[in-house]
């Protein structure tokens, strides 16, 4: 965090246009790659979504436990699968 309370994340302007993404899922709900891809204009990069959402580095603030890959697809996250499978539960 930087002095005056605001996140300073610093990423290409790639990541920083995906990691603004994740803040618009409603709580409760998921999104895939490709969603975010779709939602970003670029709906060829669901792979580059997946890995600039890996190198969060606000893994909770920006909850990209919530995304998932094609169909529903557990996919990596950087707290453990146990930990993003977890993180659902206790949001409900």
């Amino acid at each position: 965090m930087e002095n005056n309370g605001t996140l300073d994340l610093r990423g290409t302007e790639f990541q920083q246009t995906v990691w603004d993404e994740p803040l618009k899922v409603p709580f409760g709900r998921d999104a895939t790659y490709a969603e975010i891809a779709e939602k970003i204009h670029r709906p060829d990069a669901a792979r580059a979504v997946d890995t600039a959402i890996g190198a969060n580095p606000t893994l909770i603030v920006a909850p990209c436990h919530r995304m998932f890959g094609k169909h529903g697809k557990w996919r990596g996250y950087r707290g453990g699968l146990e930990m993003k499978r977890r993180l659902p539960e206790i949001e409900r």
